[in-house]
């Protein structure tokens, strides 16, 4: 993956989410939900499962604000084996507090990918056993940064609670690759480091 010049990415970003970057609002995000198509597993299972994770985030239609961050941070450790990554769909970040930061600082994105990546390869089937299994009703992931996930079932669905207690629920799981899993989630979670990073701005 290759850097992009600041004047390239921001033009990503804009024509991503139809609107002028850094004037992300719920209303204007609404109104794009409507007229774009929802990510599924099935349309994710059309691309190739030979390819690696950053590949087919590249290729998929809702997950272009991740595609920019993966590029513009060159996050190389995405294409390493035995991962997998719980990729935020692009609705989740149209209420982020911290979207602009996402977009334009390379070390806070970089750790916010981070702690979407887990060095293990795992299914959503695996997921759900372990939880079934589990005395607690929960199981713990560590994610690259160190910190840990808690993974829990809700109904039919696995929610990931972070260390902040922010709760993301997978929507599409198991895409797979030749790498790993994709499972997508409609929340970004956060990062520990980002906290120190906050201290420090």
């Amino acid at each position: 993956m290759k850097f992009q010049s600041t004047a390239k990415f921001i033009t990503t970003v804009t024509l991503a989410i139809g609107i002028p970057f850094g004037t992300v609002n719920t209303a204007a995000a609404q109104d794009i939900a409507l007229t774009t198509p929802q990510l599924t597993q099935q349309n994710l299972g059309e691309i190739s499962n030979n390819a690696a994770i950053p590949d087919t985030i590249g290729q998929a239609h809702t997950l272009t604000h991740v595609h920019s961050m993966l590029e513009f941070t060159n996050f190389s450790e995405l294409e390493n084996d035995n991962l997998t990554f719980l990729a935020p769909r692009d609705s989740s970040f149209w209420e982020a507090e911290n979207f602009t930061k996402l977009m334009t600082d390379a070390p806070y994105a970089l750790d916010i990918l981070k702690s979407h990546t887990i060095g293990q390869s795992i299914s959503y089937d695996a997921l759900l056993s372990e939880i079934k299994n589990s005395d607690t009703g929960y199981v713990f992931k560590v994610n690259l940064n160190g910190d840990k996930l808690s993974f829990s079932r809700d109904g039919k669905h696995i929610n990931i609670t972070d260390h902040l207690g922010q709760v993301a629920q997978i929507t599409s799981p198991d895409i797979e690759q030749k790498n790993g899993y994709i499972h997508v989630v409609n929340q970004v979670l956060s990062s520990a480091s980002n906290l120190q990073l906050d201290a420090n701005s």
